[in-house]
């Protein structure tokens, strides 16, 4: 993925006749799912070895032909798992106190899951105690 420090990379000559090149040597083709790209501006030049700032200035590693894949966007998307290829999971937490629902969900959950605990939308909502849900505003914690 292009970022801060790589973007004068992809920019440059030499990048750009580099992915030229192995487009011509290796062909239009994802080496990942192997379908033909027939519009080349899809075809992604993706780093085997990840660029960092502390590799960006080493030919040897971005303008080293054996470092560089060609990968159709789709592939490349599902690589960095960006554009709706996100694995996170929706935990909706709703009942009794102390029945163990939070520690069960803080096991299974893992970093960029989405954990919605319907007694601290009453809480926030209603500014009443964790338990106290007033009915009244059962519509709208249900709606958000």
């Amino acid at each position: 993925m292009a970022q801060g420090f790589s973007g004068q990379l992809y920019v440059s000559k030499a990048w750009r006749e580099l992915r030229f090149n192995l487009i011509i040597e290796r062909g239009p083709v994802c080496q990942h799912c192997s379908k033909l790209v027939i519009d080349i501006s899809k075809l992604i030049g993706h780093y085997k070895i990840a660029l960092s700032p502390n590799n960006i200035t080493d030919i040897n590693i971005t303008l080293n032909k054996d470092n560089v894949e060609l990968i159709c966007s789709r592939c490349h998307d599902a690589i960095h798992k960006c554009y709706g290829y996100n694995q996170h999971n929706v935990y909706i937490v709703y009942g009794s106190p102390l029945s163990g629902k939070n520690t069960l969900v803080n096991q299974l959950s893992s970093y960029g899951d989405m954990v919605l605990d319907i007694d601290k939308q009453y809480q926030c909502i209603s500014g009443q105690a964790l338990y106290d849900k007033p009915n009244n505003l059962r519509f709208n914690v249900f709606a958000m």
